[in-house]
C-alpha cells in the first residue's frame, strides 16, 4: 500500500485571512457614508412628496375651476327665470295698471291744478312785485284756484281771476308783465300717462337673445 502523499503548504494562514477581507475604500468615513445615504433617501422622499402636492393643487384647482363655472351659470339660469317671471307678470297686470292710470290721470291733475297756478303766481309776484296778474280759466275752476292762492298767501288785491268759458277744463292762462303763462294740467297728465305705458309694455330681451349676445 502506497504512502499518501502530503501537499505542504508554504503560505503564511495570516495572509490568507488578509487577503479574503473585503477591501475598504481609502478616504471614506462610514459614518458620512451613512448619512449621505439617508440624504438622499430624504431629498428623495421631499421631491416625490412635493410633486405630489403640486399634481394634487393641480388637480384641485381644475376642479374647482369646473364647480364655480357651475354655480355661475346656475345662478344666471336663475337670475334671467327671476327677471322673466316678473316682466311676465308685469306685462299681465299693465293693461289693467294703465286702465287704473288713464282714469285716475284726469282726476289728479283737477285736484293738482290749483296748486300748480298758486305755485305759478307765487314765481310771478316774487319776480315782479308790483304786477296784478291775471288768470283766466275755466269757470268750474275758479274756487278750488282762489282757495289755493288764498291758502299760500296772495290776496285778491294781488291777482284777478277771469273765469272764461273758452278755456279748456283743466287750462289757465296767467298775463303779467312779461307776457302770459299757460298751464295745462290735460297735457301734462297725458305726457305722463305716455311714459309710463311705454314703461309697463316694454318688453324685456328673451333668454335666447341674452345667451346669444354673451
Amino acid at each position: 500500500m502506497g504512502a499518501a502523499l502530503r501537499l505542504e503548504s508554504f503560505t503564511d494562514p495570516r495572509e490568507v485571512r488578509r487577503e479574503e477581507a473585503p477591501a475598504r475604500p481609502a478616504g471614506i468615513d462610514p459614518a458620512e457614508h451613512a448619512r449621505a445615504l439617508a440624504r438622499a433617501a430624504a431629498e428623495a422622499r421631499a421631491a416625490g412628496y412635493e410633486a405630489g402636492v403640486a399634481d394634487a393643487l393641480a388637480r384641485a384647482e381644475s376642479e374647482q375651476r369646473l364647480v364655480l363655472g357651475a354655480i355661475a351659470e346656475a345662478l344666471a339660469d336663475r337670475e334671467l327665470t327671476a327677471a322673466e317671471a316678473r316682466a311676465a307678470a308685469l306685462r299681465a297686470v299693465a293693461p289693467v295698471m294703465a286702465a287704473v292710470i288713464r282714469a285716475l290721470a284726469p282726476r289728479l291733475a283737477e285736484a293738482g291744478l290749483p296748486d300748480l297756478v298758486a305755485d305759478r303766481l307765487t314765481e310771478i309776484l316774487e319776480r315782479a312785485p308790483q304786477s296784478c296778474p291775471e288768470i283766466r280759466l275755466a269757470p268750474a275752476m275758479e274756487g278750488p284756484v282762489a282757495e289755493a292762492l288764498a291758502a299760500a298767501g296772495i290776496p285778491p288785491r294781488r291777482r284777478e281771476i277771469r273765469p272764461d268759458p273758452g278755456c279748456a277744463p283743466l287750462e289757465v292762462r296767467i298775463g303779467w308783465a312779461e307776457g302770459i303763462d299757460r298751464i295745462d294740467a290735460a297735457a301734462a297728465a297725458q305726457e305722463v300717462l305716455a311714459a309710463v305705458e311705454r314703461h309697463l309694455t316694454a318688453q324685456p330681451a328673451g333668454p335666447a337673445a341674452g345667451r346669444a349676445a354673451g
